[in-house]
């Protein structure tokens, strides 16, 4: 929503029938006319994957941004209204690929560029992180209906990096939000917002990845800052948290929580299952 946009929807869920009702609406825009031009939006400039190829070619021969532009847009004018991706590129759209693929040579690469390129016509955005030697280091990615979502609710952030389920054994960040539309009105429900890979859990790998976060979903200065972020008891994510978003809030993850106590008293004490089942909902 626009500031000082009029335009509301209003309604709420009965707890009895769980069934939603409207409550008011009012349909009344102000402050934003709609773009006369429908390239405006950058939806409508989704290269396809022959288009991401065509400009990835293009960046690693020398092209600048505006020939790119011009090469494209001449093949979109011999394209018919309906043809896909017939929207017009502005040399931003180039600018923005060629910072994601930055130090990345299409010789050694060029399997996971179409994999990237192929995602990205499908709404995904990625960001990428090469060594001194080329070699990727870590992988980023969202996609525009998590982006939508994650500004809609921006208040809770679980950011969790335990997991280590791809082949190459790079720990996987997993960025998830809360919504309270859980499958009763008693319960919440979590929903996805990105994730990266990375190569090693360290705090130049955790800047880059929020770094990233706040590029694409939660832009410094907007209304769409997390307010409170979830974690294990990771310091050097938690440095990269409070870095990036100092004006969030930060608690423990209480799985984590519940798993270290096991993992430390419980050589200690010798207790039934059932009986730790009891100490965990006490924590």
């Amino acid at each position: 929503m626009r500031n000082g946009c009029t335009y509301q929807i209003r309604f709420y869920r009965k707890k009895r029938s769980s069934q939603w009702t409207l409550s008011s609406l009012n349909t009344q825009h102000c402050n934003h006319p709609t773009a006369s031009r429908y390239s405006t939006y950058a939806s409508h400039r989704r290269a396809t994957p022959e288009q991401h190829e065509l400009i990835t070619q293009l960046i690693d021969s020398g092209s600048t941004d505006q020939q790119i532009v011009q090469v494209l847009n001449s093949h979109n004018r011999n394209c018919s209204s309906d043809c896909e991706g017939h929207g017009a590129f502005v040399s931003k759209d180039i600018a923005n690929m060629r910072t994601r693929f930055s130090g990345v040579s299409i010789s050694s690469n060029n399997s996971i560029k179409r994999f990237i390129n192929s995602m990205e016509s499908r709404g995904y955005t990625f960001r990428l992180r090469t060594d001194d030697n080329n070699k990727f280091v870590a992988l980023y990615f969202t996609h525009e209906r998590m982006i939508q979502r994650a500004r809609q609710l921006s208040d809770v952030i679980i950011i969790d990096a335990t997991y280590k389920t791809n082949k190459y054994k790079m720990p996987f960040v997993n960025m998830v939000g809360v919504s309270n539309l859980g499958r009763d009105f008693k319960s919440l429900a979590n929903f996805p917002i990105a994730g990266a890979w990375i190569s090693s859990e360290n705090k130049a790998s955790y800047q880059w990845v929020m770094e990233q976060l706040e590029a694409t979903v939660f832009p410094e200065g907007s209304s769409w800052r997390p307010g409170v972020t979830v974690t294990d008891q990771d310091q050097a994510l938690m440095n990269a948290i409070d870095n990036v978003f100092p004006d969030a809030g930060n608690i423990l993850c209480n799985l984590h929580i519940g798993r270290n106590f096991k993992k430390n008293i419980g050589p200690f004490v010798d207790e039934p299952e059932e009986k730790w089942m009891e100490i965990k909902k006490a924590l």
